[in-house]
């Protein structure tokens, strides 16, 4: 009778064991080993194995990309929604009235021009003769926003009645205190994207 404790016996019996599973353990060395395989792939794949056009949105993790991953420059009105554009010119739009007297008050509705919006105005009275350091002065008693779509702009109806109306307009009411008869001179800033 043999003995299958013996270290030959043993040796033979580890290899037949080894050769029948080779392709379970390999398979097991390879799971072990490359288990943060997503990263040593990262590390791999540059953009010349990238075709151009491939990727696509679904493949860019969400809020994922930052300022500093779009090059300085790159992105010109047209890559951003219309929301988002901003204004790109911002004009002064004055009006002048007919000179009133010391105490009396002016008030004028100065309109933007088609595809403007006004983001501001104001009011002031320019002294008129000699001015050598362009000093202006009144007090301006009122100054907010003109609603485009109303029948008469120079209305209390003119300001917004709710929310996210764009105002197509300015309207100021400035009061002459310069003891003299002086010249009112209202603006808008009227911007455009």
């Amino acid at each position: 009778m043999t003995d299958t404790t013996s270290p030959t016996r043993r040796r033979l019996h580890l290899w037949r064991h080894l050769r029948r599973n080779l392709v379970a353990y390999l398979a097991l060395f390879i799971a072990v080993t490359m288990t943060p395989l997503p990263s040593w792939a990262a590390g791999k794949i540059t953009s010349k194995q990238i075709k151009n056009g491939t990727i696509k949105s679904i493949d860019v993790k969400n809020n994922n990309l930052k300022g500093i991953d779009i090059r300085d420059g790159s992105l010109t009105k047209a890559d951003l929604a219309a929301g988002a554009r901003g204004f790109t010119s911002v004009v002064t739009k004055r009006q002048t009235a007919s000179d009133i007297a010391d105490g009396a008050t002016s008030t004028i509705t100065v309109v933007c021009g088609a595809g403007q919006v006004a983001v501001g105005g104001g009011a002031y009275v320019a002294f008129n003769g000699l001015n050598f350091v362009g000093l202006t002065g009144g007090l301006l008693e009122a100054s907010h926003p003109a609603v485009p779509g109303t029948t008469i702009f120079d209305t209390p109806s003119t300001f917004p009645a709710s929310n996210n109306v764009a105002p197509q307009g300015w309207r100021t009411t400035v009061r002459n205190d310069q003891g003299a008869p002086e010249t009112p001179v209202h603006y808008a800033m009227c911007a455009s994207k």
